[in-house]
């Protein structure tokens, strides 16, 4: 049985020989505070994510009901038919829902890479 197990000087050596230095004392606590700090990161933006993915639902939906009503409510309190108003409000409402689209997008790819 002896025989089957290492001489405990080569052994010893060679466990000597693996022996990693460290650069400084607090190296390892650092690191692992980084890890930490990465880790919280990565969650407060898929937090960041979710609430940005609601405010973006609602908002486009606020949008689309604004731009439904505002027809009638200029037609109401005006007396003519606004739809060169109406036809640039609607513009500006999709214009700005693709904006914050293509942002939330990319904040997403660029949570998935991290």
């Amino acid at each position: 049985m002896s025989d089957s197990l290492p001489d405990d000087k080569s052994f010893a050596e060679l466990m000597k020989k693996s022996y990693l230095q460290m650069p400084f004392s607090d190296f390892e606590d650092r690191v692992m505070q980084r890890i930490e700090e990465s880790e919280k990161a990565k969650a407060y933006v898929l937090k960041n994510i979710h609430l940005a993915s609601i405010f973006f639902i609602v908002g486009t939906g606020l949008g689309i009901v604004a731009s439904l009503i505002l027809p009638q409510l200029l037609g109401y309190f005006i007396g003519a038919p606004a739809e060169g108003i109406s036809l640039a409000f609607q513009a500006s409402v999709v214009l700005i829902a693709i904006t914050q689209l293509d942002k939330l997008i990319r904040l997403v790819r660029k949570h998935r890479s991290l």
